[in-house]
């Protein structure tokens, strides 16, 4: 029965870990593998958690490169409803510096307007599914950066 619990607050721990996706826990999460790999006391499911969890450190420095990926294509972030699809193929076509105006002119109005951010929020569809969120960042009138929302995924597509 100890053994279970401690399996569980392990698996439950790194699978959170992986989804804060701090750095920091790094030799946390090393030690957690090394540990669940001894004989007698291995574990595949927390092992194949551990590998993810430091896969998504390997190979670059940058904060940004790891926790926002940028998205290439709107199919890569789960897509619901044929408006969230049709936001998600205009969103990504945003040039950075854009205008607040120009934003406005390819996004329409935003949910909610601030001097120096526009909030847009497209609602799951009937069946249900995750909202899809966007938040545009603008420096001196210009857009410098863009947060796409969905669910529990964030995703930097403009990042200046």
């Amino acid at each position: 029965m100890e053994r279970e619990r401690t399996y569980s607050e392990t698996y439950h721990s790194v699978y959170a870990l992986n989804k804060l996706g701090d750095e920091s826990a790094v030799p946390v999460v090393e030690e957690a593998k090394r540990l669940w790999s001894r004989e007698g006391f291995k574990s595949d499911q927390i092992i194949e958690e551990c590998d993810r969890f430091l896969k998504n450190f390997s190979g670059t420095k940058d904060l940004s490169e790891r926790l926002f990926v940028p998205i290439e294509k709107p199919e890569k972030i789960f897509i619901g409803t044929d408006e969230q699809r049709e936001f998600m193929k205009k969103i990504v076509e945003i040039p950075l510096e854009s205008s607040m105006e120009d934003v406005k002119k390819i996004l329409g109005k935003p949910t909610e307007e601030q001097p120096d951010q526009f909030y847009y929020n497209i609602e799951e569809g009937s069946e249900g599914g995750y909202y899809v969120s966007a938040y545009i960042f603008f420096d001196k009138q210009k857009a410098s950066k863009i947060k796409v929302r969905n669910g529990d995924i964030i995703r930097t597509i403009i990042d200046e």
